[in-house]
C-alpha cells in the first residue's frame, strides 16, 4: 500500500466536496469530482505497477450555479447525478463517438462530451447526498430541507417524499436488495424506510447499553446532534446488503463521549450489532470496496494443515488458533471510514482496523470512493486536493468467487435387477431434469407397443368381417398388472424420484404406437395349413381387406390410440 497526493489544481484550488469512480471495467478509470467552484469534472485515472499514477482531465461540466456537494455514477456507469446548494440535481450522460465528432469545434477542449439529460428540482435547500438503486432505475436524494426524495430515473419524475426527519437529512443509502432506504440526519436518528410502502419501519436513536451511570440512568444516545462539524453523514450498505455501516456515532460515558462507527444488521436493524471506536475523531463517511474477498482464516487453516503434516514427520511446529471472525460470513468485505483527518480501513473479519492513514491533508476530509477493481481508494478534502491510496495486486486478499450451482450428473439407479441390461431393455438416460420427460417405467411402454398376434387361420375363417382394429384386441388390464416387472427408476442427484411419486399426468396422454403396414396387426404363420395356390389367393384377399380397413378407419386412428392408453397400468 502506498499513498500519493498529486499536485493538481482540481477545482481551481477550491474545496473538493465529492468524488466517485465510474463502475466500469476498462483500461483506465473514470473519476468524477465536484467542488465549490460549481463545476463537475471528469478525470482519466491510469496506474501501472511501480509507477506513479497518471491523471488527465477529460471533461468539464459547468451547468450548476452553486457548489456541487455530491456526485454519483449509476450502477451501469451510463448516467451521472450531481446535486448542488440550490437543491437542483443534474443528470448527465456521455455522448456517443459519432455525436462527439459532429460537435467538435476549435473552442472545445474536452476529450469527451457529457450533456445534461435532465434537470430535476424537488428540494428547497441544499442536496447533501445521492444513492442509486441496484438496477439504476431509481435514486434517492437527501437534503437540508429535512426531506429525502425518491426519483424515478426512467421517467425522470418524483415518486415520493420521505418527510419524517426533524432535522437535516445528511446521508442516504439504497439497499442492494431493494427492501430498505436508510437515512441519517442531524436529529440523531437512523431511519429505515420500506421501499414498497414508503413508510418508516425502524427508527433508531437509542440503544439499551449495559452501562449504568452513578445516577442509575442507562446511556442510550447513538449519534451526533447538529453540533457535528460536517455537512454530510454518508452511510452505506455492504455489497451483499447484509450490513449497514453508519458514521457519526457516539458512546456516552457520563458527561464525556467517544466517537464510533456503528454496524447494523438487516435482520435486526433496531439496534447496532458492532461499534468501531475512533477515539476523539468523529467519522463523516463510509464507502465499501465493491469486491468480496476470501477469509484470512481459510489461509491459516491451510497453513495449520501443513503444520500438522510437519508434526507427523516428527518436526516441532506451533499451531496458532484461528480467531473467530467478527461476522460469520463465508467471505469478508472491506470498507473505508473517513474520520475528520484520517482514514481507517476495516474488514468484516476483525474488530480492529488493518490500516490507518493520517496526516495527508491540512483540513477536513469530505468524501471517498473505491475503484471498480478495488485497488485504488480516492479521498477528497476541503483543502482542494485529493489523495490516492493504492494497493498492489492481492494485497487486500484473494477475490472471493461464489461457487456456481452446477446441474448434477444424471445417475441411473435400480431397485432390483432381475436380469442384466441388454440392448433391447436398455434404459434411456434422461436429458432434461423435467419430471414430465422422465420415463420411469419402460415395461409400460413395452406392454403398449406389443402387437397382438392373430393366427392366419382365424383371420381367413372370417373373411366377411372387417379387419380387426387394435382397440378390439386390447390386452386385459389384470394380465398387464400381473406380468408387470420390477420398476426401473431414473433419478437425478438431489432430485430422487421415489417409487410412490408419479409423474404428473397430462390432460391428453400420448403414447407412441409403432406404425406397421397392417395397422398394428401382424399375421402369424405358425398354423399354415393351406396349399401354395390357396395361400397366394388368400393373401391377396387379405391384403385387399386390410387396405380397405385402413381406408375406412383412417379417421379413427387417434381414438384407437387413446383406447390403448387407457389400458396402460399406472406406475
Amino acid at each position: 500500500m502506498k499513498c500519493q497526493i498529486p499536485q493538481i489544481s482540481w477545482h481551481s484550488r477550491d474545496p473538493v466536496l465529492s468524488v466517485d469512480f465510474q463502475p466500469t471495467q476498462e483500461d483506465f478509470h473514470r473519476l468524477a469530482s465536484g467542488g465549490t467552484d460549481s463545476h463537475v469534472l471528469i478525470w482519466y485515472i491510469t496506474y501501472q505497477e511501480n509507477k506513479s499514477i497518471k491523471i488527465e482531465c477529460a471533461s468539464d461540466l459547468y451547468r450548476h450555479n452553486k457548489s456541487v456537494n455530491v456526485v454519483r455514477f449509476s450502477p451501469n456507469g451510463e448516467l451521472l447525478a450531481s446535486g448542488d446548494d440550490e437543491g437542483a440535481m443534474f443528470v448527465w450522460q456521455l455522448k456517443d463517438r459519432s455525436q462527439e465528432e459532429a460537435s467538435k469545434d476549435e473552442e472545445n477542449i474536452n476529450k469527451e462530451e457529457w450533456y445534461p439529460v435532465k434537470l430535476l428540482r424537488g428540494h428547497l435547500e441544499d442536496i447533501y447526498d445521492i444513492s442509486w438503486s441496484a438496477d439504476g432505475h431509481f435514486l434517492v436524494t437527501a437534503s437540508m430541507d429535512n426531506t429525502a426524495i425518491i426519483w424515478d430515473m426512467q421517467k425522470y419524475q418524483k415518486l415520493h417524499i420521505l418527510s419524517d426527519s426533524k432535522g437535516y437529512v445528511q446521508g442516504v443509502a439504497w439497499d442492494p436488495r431493494d427492501v430498505y432506504i436508510a437515512s441519517l440526519g442531524s436529529d440523531r436518528a437512523l431511519r429505515f424506510h420500506n421501499i414498497k410502502t414508503k413508510k418508516t419501519v425502524y427508527k433508531v436513536f437509542k440503544a439499551p447499553w449495559n452501562i449504568v451511570t452513578e445516577k442509575g440512568t442507562t446511556l442510550s444516545r447513538l449519534f451526533y446532534d447538529d453540533t457535528l462539524q460536517s455537512y454530510c453523514r454518508r452511510l452505506c450498505f455492504t455489497p451483499d446488503g447484509e450490513l449497514v455501516i453508519v458514521p457519526s456515532g457516539i458512546v456516552e460515558k457520563g458527561e464525556k463521549f467517544h466517537n464510533t462507527t456503528y454496524i447494523f444488521s438487516r435482520h435486526a436493524p433496531n439496534k447496532p450489532v458492532i461499534h468501531l471506536p475512533t477515539g476523539d475523531k468523529y467519522t463523516i463517511a463510509v464507502r465499501c470496496n465493491p469486491l468480496l474477498y476470501k477469509l484470512n482464516s481459510d489461509k491459516k487453516e491451510s497453513n495449520n494443515k501443513e503444520n500438522e503434516t510437519d508434526m507427523n514427520s516428527n518436526e516441532k511446529t506451533e499451531i496458532s488458533e484461528t480467531p473467530k471472525p467478527m461476522i460469520d460470513l463465508p467471505y469478508r468485505m472491506i470498507f473505508a471510514v473517513a474520520a475528520s483527518d484520517s482514514i481507517l480501513l476495516y474488514d468484516t473479519e476483525q474488530l480492529f482496523p488493518f490500516a490507518y492513514i493520517s496526516n495527508i491533508h491540512y483540513t477536513h476530509l469530505s468524501d471517498l470512493t473505491w475503484s471498480s477493481d478495488g485497488r485504488i481508494l480516492v479521498v477528497s478534502s476541503t483543502d482542494g486536493y485529493c489523495s490516492f491510496i493504492i494497493f498492489s495486486k492481492d494485497e487486500l486478499g484473494e477475490v472471493y468467487e461464489p461457487e456456481t450451482v452446477q446441474i448434477s450428473e444424471i445417475v441411473k439407479t435400480e431397485e432390483t435387477l432381475p436380469e442384466p441390461l441388454t440392448q433391447s431393455n436398455k434404459m434411456d438416460v434422461c436429458n432434461s431434469p423435467k419430471i414430465d420427460n422422465i420415463q420411469v417405467n419402460l415395461e409400460k411402454e413395452k406392454e403398449v407397443s406389443k402387437v397382438i398376434q392373430v393366427s392366419e387361420v382365424e383371420k381367413l375363417s372370417d373373411k366377411s368381417n372387417k379387419a380387426q382394429s387394435p382397440s378390439s384386441n386390447k390386452r386385459p388390464l389384470e394380465d398387464s398388472k400381473s406380468n408387470k416387472k420390477p420398476k426401473k427408476i431414473c433419478s437425478i442427484k438431489n432430485y430422487f424420484i421415489s417409487p410412490k411419486e408419479k409423474p404428473e399426468k397430462s390432460s391428453s396422454p400420448s403414447v407412441k404406437i409403432p406404425e406397421k403396414e397392417s395397422d398394428g396387426i401382424i399375421v402369424s404363420n405358425s398354423c399354415d395349413l393351406k396349399s401354395p395356390a390357396e395361400k397366394a389367393s388368400s393373401s391377396t384377399a387379405s391384403e385387399k381387406q386390410v387396405f380397405q380397413s385402413k381406408k375406412d378407419n383412417s379417421s379413427s386412428k387417434l381414438t384407437t390410440g387413446k383406447a390403448h392408453c387407457k389400458d396402460v397400468p399406472e406406475a
